[in-house]
């Protein structure tokens, strides 16, 4: 709404919007409103999606909905009625607008978390090295606002560099009892049966559980998780040769190929 008032401003040299300016307005308000949501823009991930990866979603949603705009004006034979610098002043002010709103918001949340506001409890639940590392990354990323108060696991020696609470029995009371808001269970793909206890031990609970699955023991170098028709898929190996980077890798192999041969050509 801002960015429309300025680029008028900008443009016409006037605050006021025309009847027809303002329902444009509101159409691109409620559009945005019922398409922004649907794209996961408003989720709140705590650091998981970088600033570059949320401003590309950004983008992309905003670029949806004017492009949405435009069929519609089209449709109607409406576009001869409404200004399209003033369209495209618009467009890119609320962008600009989107994207530096956000990147704000990131380190104004990085510094209330950082002095202790806005924290979420959390337990770690495993052993091993991996379970170290889990808690080790959580606790020192204090910007994440995730404070591990310990962890559980049937071993008593503590592996983590958060404190022991107890066995996996333990778990679910010890939850209720104290406010906790997140169980990260860090465990290899072979303990199913004691995932499904943990499950089953919180199914009263109202706790984010986040199944961390120990990948390190597979030693992978290009995976990653994705989703097929709503289907979680866990890719253990992907191949970046895509019929395009095929291309290109071909001609570069040629071009290096041909300088390196003319550089060693007169010895």
């Amino acid at each position: 709404l801002l960015a429309a008032l300025l680029a008028h401003r900008i443009y016409w040299g006037e605050w006021s919007l025309s009847l027809g300016e303002q329902l444009i307005v509101v159409l691109v308000t409620l559009l945005s409103l019922l398409v922004f949501p649907k794209f996961g823009v408003y989720r709140n991930d705590r650091g998981a999606t970088s600033i570059f990866a949320e401003a590309r979603a950004l983008s992309g949603v905003w670029a949806l909905v004017i492009a949405t705009l435009t069929v519609c004006l089209f449709l109607n034979k409406a576009g001869a009625d409404f200004s399209r610098m003033w369209i495209g002043l618009w467009s890119a002010g609320a962008w600009a607008g989107f994207v530096s709103g956000r990147i704000l918001l990131r380190f104004a949340l990085r510094w209330m978390r950082m002095q202790g506001y806005n924290v979420r409890r959390a337990v770690v639940v495993g052993e091993g090295e991996f379970a170290r590392i889990v808690a080790q990354r959580l606790t020192h990323s204090a910007w994440i606002g995730i404070d591990v108060v310990g962890h559980f696991s049937e071993r008593t020696s503590n592996e983590t560099v958060v404190s022991y609470l107890g066995p996996l029995s333990a778990l679910a009371a010890y939850v209720d009892a104290n406010d906790i808001d997140q169980v990260w269970v860090v465990m290899p793909l072979r303990d199913e049966e004691r995932v499904q206890y943990l499950l089953h031990e919180l199914r009263y609970s109202t706790v984010d559980i986040r199944y961390v699955p120990d990948l390190f023991a597979f030693k992978l170098l290009n995976h990653s998780i994705s989703e097929v028709e709503g289907l979680p898929v866990m890719d253990l190996s992907t191949s970046p040769m895509t019929p395009l980077n095929r291309i290109v890798k071909r001609l570069e192999d040629q071009v290096l190929a041909s300088l390196i041969l003319l550089a060693i050509a007169p010895l």
